[in-house]
């Protein structure tokens, strides 16, 4: 687990300068761990457009009108 390093982003999710300006921070460990998943839990399917397969089908697989069963299982 503490080998995996991640891009630090704050609280708005925009890339985490040092006070500089000119150096990116950096994540390990479990922050860096937390920091993917939130980030994944907040990227919508279809929403980056160099794999619009990737992300969470909130709409409207999750949060559509009657989900079957099957789709809230997965």
């Amino acid at each position: 687990m503490s080998g995996f390093r991640d891009i630090a982003l704050d609280a708005s999710g925009d890339i985490d300068l040092s006070t500089d300006g000119a150096t990116w921070l950096s994540v390990t460990g479990a922050a860096a761990i937390a920091q993917a998943v939130r980030v994944r839990l907040q990227t919508l399917r279809g929403e980056w457009f160099a794999d619009t397969d990737e992300g969470v089908p909130y709409v409207p697989d999750i949060l559509g009108d009657k989900p079957t069963d099957d789709q809230v299982a997965s």
